[in-house]
């Protein structure tokens, strides 16, 4: 009986720390979706300056 204690004990031991490892790895993608649309709001920023340039070489046109 204390066997079977002890054995569900490791077994839930591991079940959690497959569930930190998928919960790290959720993360990790996270961060990595975080970095991309950070550079996409760049790519956005430099396109919006050069849409501004363009807006004012046409002014002074």
């Amino acid at each position: 009986m204390i066997y079977t204690s002890s054995s569900s004990t490791d077994e839930m031991s591991l079940l959690t720390a497959e569930v930190s490892v998928v919960t790290a790895e959720i993360w990790a993608d996270t961060a990595e979706v975080s970095v991309v649309t950070a550079e996409v709001w760049a790519d956005t920023a430099e396109v919006s300056v050069d849409t501004a340039e363009v807006w004012a070489d046409t002014a002074e046109v």
